[in-house]
């Protein structure tokens, strides 16, 4: 379909679960669903993982009738994905022919955080030629509190919802088309997707934040309270988190099996409650979301053009309408947080890279080789392009135009540069760790950050290196990306060494600084859109 094509106005809200198997997120959506067309006349469409897993098994099993259940599961596992695209696509096009100025699509899947960039790019791609405007709405549980396993490891659930799901998963008998109550392997299904969400913080902000999407919304899928999480003694705890807390956990040894087979049998003897939210607060629930998402499509109090229609009437007024976003002539490169006077900032930074150097190497003048290190600096290094924070990438991708990130997006509004720490990468790079509040402004990059030098490496390569402190599971500061973990530190001396760095080029092994002496460095800046 050409975009000349799309009717004017054509709009689709899609909702796409950030959960487990055994959340309620289909209970909670079949209700939504009633009581949209109950309020609105509107349909929600669903498309299911499961369902369409169940069939191409059924399709199979017709082809073999000697495979079981799970070879018929295994078989499948490489066709599911594309089959589920295709028809992905078939379900927008029939809903972009709808009679719905604002149609409802509900992607019925246990959505892994990984995964979610690449299917809101393949969202994106599909409904760029469908529709005229979209917003992708995050479902996540409602949780007491996170469970803590050990002081660098958590999960974004209460302990009471992830024993939920496991009563949910143990409970269907048949009722469900792919996950029945089969005893270990549902409940190592379960487990496998659990420990997917290590160390994932889970809220709104974040939500639009880290993966791009207009709206985050906590769902009411399990009663949360002190006194249902209370009821779990360290018995079926400690069995719990030996099996979540793994970092690469064989789940089909023999080993884990007996792990699992252990809590079941715990878990079963134990005979526990599970009170569940009533479903009249379900449906006032429902309701308020039902309203916030007909209100989705109003990104500022009135539109562009309807407010252009009107003369300021006071100061306030006025502000507000120099401040609306309009699109720019010429797409940028990218839309960030830019120093004010470039050369006074570059004055700054070099100061301050090397006064924390020099700090260092006078607390570690055995580190001989950081002593030559830190002479050949100015040879070494260069400034980037620009000195500026990142707030969305976009290169030629106008579909990204559409996200939260560039609608909420006020060129010229001054903010300021703050640099929480520098990481030093030796003859690669130097950068700035800083952060922003939501309110303040959207950045795309899960660690925000300032290019302050480069050698060996290019200012992209920042990102690349963040990631191997922060990200990954044989990260040496894994879930520490918080300016609460850094402010807590008077002063910040770490080195790591043998970090793998993952390039376009393969893995790069450096030795890495984590350096602050005590004061952070404020370079005053203002939003642009950067073209260069």
């Amino acid at each position: 379909m050409e975009k000349a094509s799309i009717p004017a106005n054509k709009k689709i809200v899609i909702f796409l679960p950030i959960s487990v198997p055994g959340s309620g997120k289909s209970f909670l959506m079949g209700h939504f669903k009633s009581q949209l067309k109950e309020k609105h006349n509107a349909d929600l469409q669903v498309i299911s993982s499961d369902v369409l897993r169940k069939q191409l098994m059924d399709e199979l099993a017709s082809k073999e009738p000697s495979l079981t259940t799970e070879e018929l599961f295994s078989k499948t596992s490489k066709r599911s994905p594309h089959f589920f695209n295709e028809e992905l696509a078939k379900i927008l096009k029939k809903i972009a022919k709808e009679d719905q100025e604002i149609s409802f699509l509900f992607i019925d899947k246990n959505n892994l955080p990984n995964a979610i960039p690449r299917i809101l790019e393949t969202l994106e791609d599909r409904c760029s030629s469908l529709f005229d405007k979209w917003r992708f709405v995050g479902l996540y549980p409602e949780s007491f509190q996170p469970h803590q396993v050990s002081n660098k490891l958590f999960y974004p659930f209460s302990i009471n919802f992830m024993m939920n799901c496991v009563q949910r998963v143990q409970d269907r008998k048949g009722s469900h088309e792919t996950l029945n109550g089969q005893g270990y392997k549902s409940a190592n299904v379960l487990f496998s997707f659990i420990n997917g969400y290590q160390n994932e913080d889970l809220n709104d902000n974040l939500i639009k934040k880290k993966f791009r999407m207009h709206l985050g919304v906590k769902m009411p899928m399990s009663l949360e309270n002190k006194e249902t999480n209370d009821q779990f003694d360290n018995e079926i705890i400690e069995i719990f988190n030996g099996i979540i807390k793994e970092d690469n956990p064989r789940f089909d040894s023999e080993k884990n099996r007996e792990k699992v087979q252990k809590f079941l049998d715990v878990f079963e003897a134990k005979k526990y409650v599970f009170p569940q939210v009533s479903l009249e607060n379900i449906k006032i629930f429902l309701d308020s979301l039902i309203d916030t998402c007909f209100n989705l499509f109003k990104s500022e109090k009135e539109s562009d053009k309807e407010f252009a229609k009107k003369k300021p009437q006071n100061q306030e007024e006025t502000k507000e309408f120099q401040n609306i976003q309009k699109m720019p002539a010429k797409l940028p490169l990218y839309l960030g947080i830019f120093a004010n006077e470039e050369e006074k900032a570059k004055t700054l930074i070099s100061d301050y890279i090397t006064s924390n150097l020099e700090w260092y190497l006078a607390r570690h003048p055995e580190e001989k080789s950081f002593e030559k290190d830190l002479k050949s600096l100015k040879s070494n290094f260069r400034f980037p392009n620009s000195i500026h924070v990142t707030s969305l990438f976009i290169a030629c991708n106008k579909n990204k135009t559409n996200t939260p990130n560039f609608q909420e997006f006020k060129e010229g509004k001054p903010l300021a540069i703050e640099i929480e720490a520098i990481v030093y990468v030796p003859y690669k790079i130097i950068c700035g760790i800083c952060f922003y509040d939501n309110n303040q402004i959207l950045i795309e990059n899960e660690y925000p950050h300032l290019t302050m030098m480069i050698s060996g490496y290019q200012a992209k390569h920042s990102s690349n290196v963040l990631e191997a402190l922060f990200k990954f599971h044989q990260s040496p500061l894994k879930g520490k990306y918080s300016q609460d973990f850094l402010r807590k530190q008077e002063s910040i001396e770490n080195c790591f060494t043998d970090v793998k760095i993952n390039t376009e080029k393969g893995s790069d092994y450096q030795k890495i600084y984590v350096l602050r002496q005590k004061e952070i460095l404020t370079i005053e800046a203002t939003t642009a859109f950067g073209y260069k």
